[in-house]
């Protein structure tokens, strides 16, 4: 994903505010690529790795949650809620329903991990 940037030395950065909208996408970005490993530790049949997985990309978005803007945080915190009981199915539930729920999710949303939104 192309981000441009203005390249200033350490003390003209000092007390700049991080731009949400950048730190919200990252965060997402993130939150895939967990999602992403953990589908594949589901293939695998290691249900721990893949609850493992989805519990951290839970925690990124939980955590970028501390100010998204307004336009992304009911997404992100949908996104966040999912994956939690994601993290919860993968323990409790056959690993291979659990790989195909997430399949049909992300089917469903265009199969492009985030770029659809």
């Amino acid at each position: 994903m192309p981000v441009h940037v203005n390249v200033v030395p350490g003390d003209q950065a000092v007390g700049r505010i991080p731009d949400a909208t950048v730190r919200s996408e990252l965060s997402y970005q993130q939150a895939q690529d967990a999602k992403r490993k953990a589908s594949d530790a589901l293939r695998d049949g290691d249900a721990a790795s893949a609850a493992r997985f989805y519990g951290e990309a839970g925690d990124v978005l939980s955590a970028a949650m501390s100010a998204p803007p307004q336009a992304m945080a009911e997404e992100i915190s949908d996104e966040s809620a999912l994956l939690r009981d994601l993290a919860r199915r993968a323990i409790v539930d056959d690993t291979s329903r659990v790989a195909k729920f997430t399949d049909a999710i992300e089917r469903g949303r265009g199969g492009s991990g985030g770029d659809e939104r």
